[in-house]
């Protein structure tokens, strides 16, 4: 079911979210990579699946994204993301997130920062 939602645009199910926050993590990998960061080293504490550090990693390695909270919005994802990767596993606990859209800029934003 959730499959066909996509051909219609996200719909906050948990998938969408797994699938943006994951793009996100990937996006800042990829432009820290080229910044010559070692792919090893991001694997691992304190980088792994924390997106605040993996940003602030990123920004100071020149990236600019021109995009209004961002470290607010990377915040409150990463609680989500981050510890214990909460989003996959956590089914008991309410979420309060931003509406899954919102986020698309954001990733898009790192994803054409790491071409």
């Amino acid at each position: 079911m959730a499959a066909m939602e996509l051909d219609r645009g996200f719909s906050d199910r948990t998938g969408e979210y797994i699938a943006t926050f994951h793009a996100i993590e990937l996006g800042l990998k990829a432009f820290l990579i080229k910044c010559g960061v070692p792919e090893w080293g991001l694997r691992e504490k304190p980088y792994g699946h924390d997106l605040v550090c993996l940003y602030n990693m990123a920004k100071q390695r020149g990236l600019s994204l021109g995009i209004k909270d961002v470290d607010e919005m990377l915040a409150w994802i990463n609680e989500w993301h981050h510890c214990g990767v909460k989003i996959r596993y956590e089914f008991t606990e309410q979420r309060t997130l931003p509406i899954c859209a919102t986020l698309f800029p954001l990733a898009e934003a790192i994803i054409k920062a790491s071409n």
